[in-house]
């Protein structure tokens, strides 16, 4: 066998983490979060490393569909939980957060989530929600 002929074997079988990879790590970073989770409690529980966990995180490896049931058990979510909002690739062959992953992985997104889902009033969320819109325009009245 010739060793162009070999390569072209080798890279066909060896796949790396893409971008779904990228998005199904966010989608459990952002509910370990939402848990209040450890990346150290969340290894332990399923009897791997929290490095591990950061590698699934981050996209650098690929998380199994084996792996994703007891994910799903030990987060507290269904399966589907996972493939929920999964988006589309747009024309750079990215994929795209959903904006309820992006507002969980940020700083303050899962404090104002929480907040939110406090609310029992519905008109007081709909305030919550008008106040967001007019301060991310800049124009404060």
């Amino acid at each position: 066998m010739s060793r162009k002929r070999a390569k072209k074997l080798v890279r066909a079988t060896t796949r790396s983490a893409g971008p779904t990879d990228k998005y199904f790590g966010d989608r459990l970073r952002a509910r370990r979060i939402m848990m209040k989770m450890s990346q150290e409690d969340l290894g332990h529980s399923l009897g791997i490393s929290f490095q591990q966990i950061q590698k699934y995180e981050k996209g650098t490896n690929r998380i199994s569909a084996a792996l994703m049931v007891p994910l799903a058990k030990i987060l507290d979510v269904d399966t589907g939980y996972f493939y929920d909002e999964i988006p589309k690739t747009n024309r750079s062959g990215e994929i795209e957060t959903p904006a309820l992953t992006e507002l969980a992985l940020t700083l303050h997104g899962r404090r104002l989530i929480d907040a939110f889902l406090n609310l029992k009033n519905d008109k007081l969320r709909g305030a919550v929600a008008d106040l967001a819109h007019v301060l991310a325009r800049g124009k404060l009245a």
